[in-house]
């Protein structure tokens, strides 16, 4: 079986150099590139520019043409953030595009149209926000997470309703690109783990719960494997795939930090890294690993 990710190599030191052998630095602006989403036709990677520094906003939505490098601004950052996540943040056609902004009010859920360019505010919880939104396998719906608790509505916010009963803190909810369920980061086993749940709800069960943390889950392009970052590593992040019953992790030295991953149908990926704690470095920038 082709592993998901390389097998696990030492990263350069050096700040501008690969961080191993097959990975090339894919952008490195002024701010903090962040949040690293492939589109459905592999063409296109769309990502958070926060204009400050490591979560600083103001944040802009910026697309990365893969084939001729051309990059282009979806939503400038104004005085707002504009935050898309990984993994399922395209409709499954790629005309559509999820995000969460805080444009009016608070954070909410919005999304893009790329065909036109006009956008929509999708939910409206006062008080509480709405953040980290993913499109479901039929392009009809979002789920997304509101005060540590996942939730589900159409794209017009029509049919809202709890996935999750908000027993623990549940974040980050990437669908599966063609069934109606899952996964996400929660807190259920004492640390943070990935777990999976229906779409329709139900009892959420661990996909991988250890001692170490794992986070930022996204499915990949076939379903078959997930995407995550772990501390389970010599650096301060590292990324990591799981499939089945197997787990590849691809390690860092001490001091570099290895996050938000996505991967493509074809096994690369492409994740955010800093050498140093991007809090204290106050920048990451997008990478990619090719398999």
């Amino acid at each position: 079986m082709a592993h998901p990710f390389p097998l696990a190599l030492p990263l350069a030191l050096a700040s501008c150099a690969p961080l191993l052998p097959g990975a090339a630095l894919v952008s490195a602006r002024e701010g903090s590139e962040q949040n690293p989403c492939l589109a459905p036709d592999g063409q296109t990677l769309v990502f958070t520019r926060f204009l400050e520094g490591y979560n600083e906003g103001p944040a802009a939505l910026m697309a990365l043409d893969l084939g001729s490098g051309e990059e282009r601004t979806l939503i400038a950052a104004g005085d707002h953030d504009h935050v898309n996540m990984p993994g399922r943040c395209f409709s499954p056609d790629g005309y559509l595009l999820a995000y969460a902004s805080d444009e009016e009010e608070r954070d909410e859920v919005w999304v893009l149209s790329l065909v036109d360019g006009e956008s929509w505010r999708v939910t409206d919880r006062p008080g509480a926000g709405a953040l980290e939104p993913g499109f479901t396998a039929d392009g009809e719906g979002l789920v997304y997470e509101s005060e540590g608790r996942l939730w589900h509505a159409a794209l017009d916010g029509r049919g809202e309703r709890a996935i999750t009963d908000g027993s623990a803190d549940d974040r980050q909810p990437s669908p599966h690109p063609l069934e109606d369920r899952l996964v996400f980061q929660s807190t259920r086993g004492g640390t943070w783990g990935l777990w999976e749940v229906s779409l329709a709800g139900g009892d959420p069960t661990p996909l991988l719960d250890e001692d170490a943390e794992e986070t930022d889950p996204s499915f990949s392009a076939d379903g078959g494997a997930v995407a995550f970052a772990t501390d389970a590593c010599a650096g301060l992040s590292c990324i990591a795939a799981w499939r089945g019953d197997s787990t590849e992790i691809l390690a860092g030295e001490p001091g570099w930090y290895l996050g938000a991953p996505t991967q493509g149908a074809d096994g690369t990926a492409w994740f955010e890294a800093s050498k140093g704690d991007p809090e204290e470095t106050g920048a990451t920038a997008i990478w990619r690993v090719d398999p």
